[in-house]
């Protein structure tokens, strides 16, 4: 808009201002607020628009443009035979320069242009004439390429105008990638995560309207999910039927129903190439002389790009073709699909893309030879399991309609099933779970059962739906047909209820039954090693991905990196980050493939608090379908300590409060998370609540995994307020934690709360040194800020934490550690970087939403002396309000 602005009104440049852009770039959008600015700023302007019959409407542009139609310039109506006339034209331009001239600096808005007739063109090129060098400015919006009439004419027009200086391009662009991500944030009022602004940019190119259908399309088809201010990309596949895309089939049907109908079939033909003009031919029913013209308009409408002399064609806008597919009616879509297949399998047709053939066979049906099909479509399928599971669900559930006889749809629809459970599909896995329960139980292995069974468990919680998991965990039927669930079904979901004591139990009770099935067998034996350990039972974690040698089947293999997923979140819980690589190593699975809340453990466990607080994040923006995810809970508490530490306490609240609604395990947890931010904001009652309550709730299940959190924070509080005998009865609590779990990081605390109880300076040497050996940056940095600071250490360690913390942007926690560095006399390094980052620090707390005297508590100093600095800092950078200095902070604007 500013380019427009600059150039609109000046007589040193032409009058005549051409705006142009493809359909969908927002040309009218920018005139509408072109000239709203121009009102503003008291300039006089007339608008009019051009419709695809050539009418011209006066005073019109939509939506905002109503408020100013007291215009006081009549616009000239159609004026025929101009063209051939061109006195006509000439004194038809005069009259509307006098009307514009006669009023100081005005604007002619034109919108549509491209709709001009002959007759419209020879006065626009006269009037342009007319108003050179004058203060007035006719601005005209046109769609490029021109899909109107008498196009040629219009560009000779303008070619001799430019020739003589009479007109000005400004020539609108797509959205940058940054462009698109600050849309995406205003449309959805989140931050927009890299994968969601990447899959829009790339699908709109940037036009405006294909970016907003594509966004409406997203969240039509649920594919965006929002958490803790941000918007996360959970899946992108379209859906099958029209759906969105308004924006984008109104343009398209504005080049009139012959190229509609060609557009449509184009856009499922066109990876064939140079086939394409042939085939079109037949899709169309007509001669091969006529797809050529059809083709010739697409191509002047910018819709089609022509490549390598026709052996390549593509939609510049992709999106395009996304919004042509779904158009299509059942019927066209197998027709196409049919001709498309009949064309590859003849060799009348090629197509680098071997996954074209599978998708247009999926399309056809039936129409087409069954047998090959459905080979195609299961060996497609198979191929693309693991990493597009809802691309390989739709292939398999086309090769189902093809089956032969009950046993191979049987067969098939349970690849479909798991495929639809990988790809987060909740209704279709449990829909065609119960129809092959139900229907086809003789065709199905106990494996299979117990397979299906399982997935239908942990789709149920994915659901929320824990009233059936209650069901379930009581060997109720989940539906009124079908056999009762198995002993390792009904266990799994006492774990996602929480109830691990019993899940252990009924596992102990049944192990012969469960051990004959290779799928029970191995999610048995994870089940009841989890529980075992956690509980102390067992003091090591003996990963058993195989049961005794034998391969894993075709049912179990995708499901085995739920397995690595739930072994790792058993080491993560309990602070072992050496032993989680040592597992991924073993099992040879990278890092990269762990769920989100096993990713941002690790990444929290190694320093890394940016990466591991959004992946955070997007692991609550995300139903926890994969195994249950038993590793969220002790993610959320992990990245809530890494939050806390920023001074970022709405944040955590929100993340917790995200994740507490999914109802994950191990949720005493979660307590105390919440204690750790009851203790930041001075609440000690409310915190040691919190502790108790998740000690009793561990104790309930007979849990001791992060117990040693617990019991190291109730230690805290209670030295605080002079508790000796809640911190002694601490001490001989932790202590049998650790014996019990001694590889873990409970050890730590049991050195830790020895230390700090009884002074023991053995105990923080020791504490410190196996900290070390962790090499956990975070808990290195908080046992030398307890010992040192208690003085229990050498103070000048003090300097050590401090840089660690700073490494994790822990503002906070550094704030906390200058007043014990002060009052150790240990020197704190850079006075104006300290500055710069207290009052970053307060800006950040503001921003957060706390009251002064929440700050206060935070920061422990007083409510006037927060009133102080902010006052101060107010005067500093000029703003005057909370909100206008969290703005700036947000905005990444913050003066300092």
């Amino acid at each position: 808009m500013d380019e427009l602005l600059d150039v609109i009104g000046r007589p040193d440049l032409p009058s005549l201002i051409v705006v142009t852009g493809p359909a969908g770039i927002g040309r009218t959008t920018l005139l509408t607020t072109v000239r709203e600015e121009l009102a503003a700023r008291g300039r006089h302007t007339a608008a009019m628009r051009f419709s695809p019959d050539s009418d011209a409407i006066p005073g019109y542009l939509p939506d905002r443009w109503s408020d100013h139609r007291d215009s006081p310039w009549p616009v000239a109506g159609p004026v025929t035979g101009a063209f051939d006339d061109p006195a006509l034209a000439y004194f038809t331009a005069a009259g509307m320069a006098a009307t514009l001239l006669a009023a100081e600096r005005a604007v002619l808005l034109i919108d549509d242009a491209q709709w001009m007739d002959r007759d419209d063109i020879a006065v626009l090129e006269q009037l342009a004439r007319r108003l050179a060098g004058t203060a007035v400015s006719c601005v005209c919006a046109v769609r490029v390429p021109a899909i109107a009439r008498d196009g040629d004419l219009r560009r000779a027009a303008i070619r001799r105008l430019r020739r003589d200086g009479l007109v000005h391009t400004v020539r609108l662009r797509g959205l940058r990638r940054d462009e698109v991500a600050a849309e995406l944030a205003s449309m959805l009022r989140h931050t927009p995560d890299a994968a969601l602004v990447d899959h829009v940019h790339r699908g709109s190119r940037g036009i405006p309207s294909a970016l907003h259908d594509s966004v409406e399309t997203l969240r039509q088809n649920g594919s965006i999910r929002l958490a803790a201010g941000h918007a996360y990309l959970d899946r992108a596949e379209e859906p099958d039927g029209p759906i969105g895309h308004r924006r984008l089939t109104t343009a398209m049907l504005e080049l009139g129903p012959d190229s509609w109908t060609a557009a449509k079939a184009v856009a499922v033909l066109h990876p064939l190439g140079s086939a394409l003009p042939r085939l079109l031919a037949e899709a169309l029913a007509c001669t091969e002389a006529e797809p050529s013209d059809r083709i010739a308009v697409l191509r002047q409408a910018g819709v089609l790009h022509r490549g390598l002399a026709g052996t390549t064609w593509r939609f510049p806008i992709p999106l395009v073709a996304t919004a042509l597919l779904g158009s299509l009616g059942p019927y066209e879509k197998q027709h196409l699909a049919r001709i498309a297949v009949t064309a590859l399998w003849s060799g009348a047709a090629h197509c680098a893309d071997p996954d074209y053939l599978a998708d247009q066979i999926a399309a056809a049906g039936r129409l087409v030879d069954p047998a090959p099909a459905r080979a195609t479509l299961l060996a497609r399928a198979e191929a693309a399991l693991s990493d597009r599971p809802a691309t390989a669900r739709r292939w398999l559930r086309a090769a189902a309609d093809l089956a032969e006889d009950v046993e191979q749809y049987a067969s098939i629809t349970l690849r479909q099933v798991l495929a639809g459970y990988l790809a987060g599909d909740t209704d279709g896995c449990l829909d065609e779970t119960a129809s092959l329960l139900e229907h086809c139980p003789e065709q199905l292995t106990r494996d299979a059962v117990q397979s299906l069974q399982l997935m239908a468990v942990f789709t149920r919680y994915a659901k929320g739906d824990f009233d059936t998991l209650r069901r379930i965990a009581e060997r109720r039927r989940d539906r009124p047909h079908g056999p009762p669930p198995g002993p390792v079904p009904r266990a799994m979901a006492l774990s996602l209820l929480d109830r691990w004591a019993e899940a252990r139990s009924l596992l102990t009770r049944t192990a012969e039954t469960w051990r004959g099935t290779e799928t029970s067998a191995l999610f048995g034996i994870c089940l009841h090693s989890l529980a075992e350990f956690w509980s102390g039972r067992t003091r090591e974690l003996e990963p058993t991905l195989r049961p005794g040698d034998d391969p894993l089947s075709r049912t179990v293999e995708p499901l085995r990196s739920q397995l690595v997923d739930a072994y790792a979140a058993g080491l993560l819980a309990t602070g072992d980050l050496s032993g989680t690589e040592k597992l991924l190593t073993d099992s040879d699975v990278p890092a990269e493939q762990l769920n989100p809340s096993g990713r941002a453990l690790l990444a929290a466990m190694h320093g890394w608090a940016g990466q591991a607080i959004e992946l955070g994040r997007r692991c609550v923006a995300t139903a926890p379908l994969r195994g249950g995810d038993p590793g969220r809970a002790p993610m959320l508490l992990q990245v809530t300590e890494l939050l806390v530490a920023q001074g970022r306490l709405t944040n955590a609240r929100e993340m917790l409060a995200s994740g507490r609604s999914a109802g994950p395990p191990l949720a005493h947890l979660l307590d105390c998370a919440e204690a750790l931010i009851h203790h930041t904001l001075g609440e000690p009652d409310d915190a040691t609540g919190r502790l108790r309550q998740a000690l009793d709730a561990a104790a309930a299940n007979e849990l001791l995994v992060g117990t040693d959190l617990c019991w190291s924070l109730l230690t805290e509080l209670s030295l605080a307020r002079g508790d000796r005998d809640t911190a002694a009865r601490c001490l001989v609590e932790i202590d049998r934690v650790a014996e019990a779990m001694p590889d873990g990081r409970a050890a730590t605390h049991a050195l830790l709360i020895r230390a700090t109880v009884t002074g023991d300076r053995a105990a923080a040497e020791a504490c410190l040194r196996l900290v070390r050996e962790r090499g956990q940056p975070f808990e290195v940095a908080r046992s030398i800020s307890r010992l040192a600071g208690g003085g229990l250490g050498d103070p000048a360690l003090l300097a050590e934490a401090y840089e660690l913390f700073g490494g994790l942007d822990a503002l906070l926690e550094r704030a906390w550690l200058r007043n014990l560095m002060r009052a150790h006399d240990v020197p704190i390094p850079g006075r104006r970087e300290t500055v710069a980052e207290n009052e970053r620090l307060l800006g950040l707390l503001v921003s957060e939403g706390l009251s002064n005297k929440e700050i206060a508590q935070m920061l422990r100093t007083s409510g006037k002396s927060v009133e102080g600095r902010l006052s101060r800092l107010f005067t500093r950078t000029g703003l005057t309000s909370r909100i206008e200095l969290a703005r700036a902070l947000l905005g990444d604007a913050f003066p300092g």
